[in-house]
């Protein structure tokens, strides 16, 4: 199974891992934010994404706009069977969604972390396009 993966801070890097240690899965290319200056001393530093993938010699690209005709075309080139996109730090078009070749879908999950109380909301969030269907 062929995936792309969309994701910046710290948050997303779990996911990442989860899935390169799947031999299921093919990880094909990392979309990630620009490097950018942080800290204190407004050094560039890369993503933990880019970090984790780079560590993984998996190809990873930074555009500075994810809504650029040249992504949408480099997205589709990779001809992913799914896109997984965790906190990417940018709205992605509604026109990217139809890329995967599987239906966009994503599951969002929210849970208390305390372990007296165990509140859990899961829902699927599914692109506007599948839900006119």
């Amino acid at each position: 199974m062929r995936i792309l993966f969309c994701g910046t801070p710290q948050f997303a890097v779990p996911t990442l891992k989860h899935l390169l240690a799947q031999p299921d899965f093919e990880l094909v290319a990392v979309f990630t934010q620009p490097d950018r200056p942080r800290g204190r001393g407004n050094q560039i530093s890369s993503s933990p994404v880019k970090e984790i993938a780079l560590a993984a010699s998996l190809t990873v690209h930074q555009p500075e706009k994810i809504r650029a005709p040249e992504v949408h075309q480099l997205l589709q080139s990779y001809s992913p069977d799914f896109i997984v996109i965790i906190a990417y730090g940018q709205i992605i078009p509604v026109r990217l969604l139809p890329i995967p070749k599987s239906p966009a879908t994503s599951s969002c999950s929210v849970s208390s972390k305390s372990a007296q109380q165990k509140p859990r909301l899961s829902f699927p969030l599914v692109s506007p396009k599948l839900a006119l269907r």
